[in-house]
């Protein structure tokens, strides 16, 4: 490469990252497959390989635990937050509605113009 010119060398080196970053999609991609087509064919196999990959440490046990109470409580929260939305949303489109204004003069002005 030192008696490559450099647009040369930029060149081989773009296609270098392009290979690598396309590699590692197709590898991902089949690794998908292949694990959706596990869950589906064979569903306890594919329950041991993600028992086998997760982490067993104290911490990560704590996280999921953690992240487990947050779900629940988000999804408590969004039940009753439902009945309240719903009233809420009622309110803001009655006063929409309404059109509030703080000073209906300027306001007043303002629709003026535009009509004319």
């Amino acid at each position: 490469m030192s008696r490559a010119s450099i647009s040369r060398s930029y060149a081989v080196l773009v296609g270098i990252e392009s290979y690598t970053h396309t590699r590692k999609r197709v590898k991902t991609a089949e690794e998908i497959v292949v694990h959706e087509k596990d869950k589906l064919l064979h569903p306890e196999k594919a329950r041991r390989d993600k028992e086998a990959k997760q982490d067993k440490s104290r911490s990560a046990e704590k996280e999921r635990l953690y992240l487990q109470q947050q779900h629940k409580t988000q999804e408590q929260e969004a039940q009753e937050g439902t009945a309240v939305g719903k009233v809420g949303e009622k309110l803001s489109h009655a006063l929409g509605k309404l059109k509030f204004r703080g000073d209906s003069t300027s306001d007043s002005k303002a629709e003026d113009q535009e009509l004319k």
